[in-house]
């Protein structure tokens, strides 16, 4: 290439720089110029939403606004622009400044009514928490009193008169265990259709209970190891245990197991040499009866 064409192309490229460095000044000045119209305006309408107390500085303010917007409209020297744009700047901060402060102060009443209202609401749940454990605290008290009143009532009707006299509301005369089956009930002195449903009851006897005669025990088959369910497990020489309200206890041996019908009481008056018991439940369909006699 010669010297000639170099020379061309180099002249092309500065031109081209120097055009494209001129654009870029044109271009940059013609949106500094409307982000400055847009900055104002926006200025002037945060000024409108201000509270009637600054309207003095909002009037100045908006006068200030309204020469700036129309000087950037008209073209002017560079000079008197940085002036104006500077003064917009200062004006606007001194606005910003009072407005933070008014904020920081309001902010700062809220959160001292929310700590005094957090520390009231607090000092009112402790007063609660203590109340509360207190409460409990009595409660246990009361409830610890009340065990040891019962143990105490257990104990003492244990040693003296051998088991309660009620139960439930009924009266008892005794009670009956029979380890084999895990059977340990109260004897109830009458048959009911509530007592029944907690109980052994006596339906029938020809003499006191563990001193003399025939006592017929019945209770009903839960079919779920419940009162006499096991009944049928049963066999002879397992042992059954009697206890009266006087604490006397008396051991009884399995020595007859029979099944009959529900009308069948021909066992009821049976005789005895001593004092026996008939234990009597229905079978798992309810057809029959399953009776146990001990003595």
């Amino acid at each position: 290439m010669s010297k000639k064409s170099r020379h061309i192309t180099i002249a092309l490229l500065v031109l081209s720089l120097i055009i494209i460095t001129i654009s870029a000044i044109v271009i940059n000045g013609f949106f500094t110029k409307e982000n400055r119209k847009r900055e104002i305006q926006e200025q002037a309408n945060i000024l409108k939403d201000m509270p009637e107390e600054k309207t003095s500085q909002i009037g100045e303010v908006k006068e200030e606004n309204t020469k700036k917007i129309a000087e950037i409209s008209v073209p002017k020297e560079n000079t008197e622009k940085v002036n104006t744009k500077k003064e917009v700047k200062n004006d606007t901060k001194n606005v910003t400044k009072k407005n933070t402060t008014n904020l920081k102060s309001n902010t700062s009443n809220e959160k001292s009514n929310q700590s005094k209202e957090i520390s009231s609401r607090s000092g009112s749940v402790k007063t609660n928490k203590n109340t509360v454990n207190t409460t409990k605290k009595t409660t246990v008290t009361k409830t610890q009193n009340t065990k040891k009143s019962t143990n105490k009532t257990s104990t003492n009707n244990d040693a003296n008169n051998g088991l309660s006299s009620k139960y439930k509301g009924h009266t008892t005369i005794g009670r009956i265990q029979i380890p084999k089956t895990g059977v340990n009930l109260y004897i109830l002195k009458n048959q009911t259709v509530e007592g029944m449903e907690i109980a052994s009851c006596l339906i029938y006897n020809t003499g006191e209970l563990n001193k003399s005669g025939n006592n017929v025990i019945v209770a009903h088959n839960y079919r779920n190891g419940k009162l006499f369910s096991n009944n049928n497990k049963l066999k002879v020489g397992d042992k059954i245990y009697i206890t009266t309200l006087d604490g006397k206890k008396v051991t009884y041996t399995i020595y007859k197991k029979f099944v009959t019908t529900p009308e069948d009481v021909s066992f009821y008056k049976r005789e005895t040499n001593g004092p026996e018991i008939t234990l009597s439940t229905c079978s798992n369909d309810e057809k029959t009866r399953i009776i146990i006699l001990a003595k």
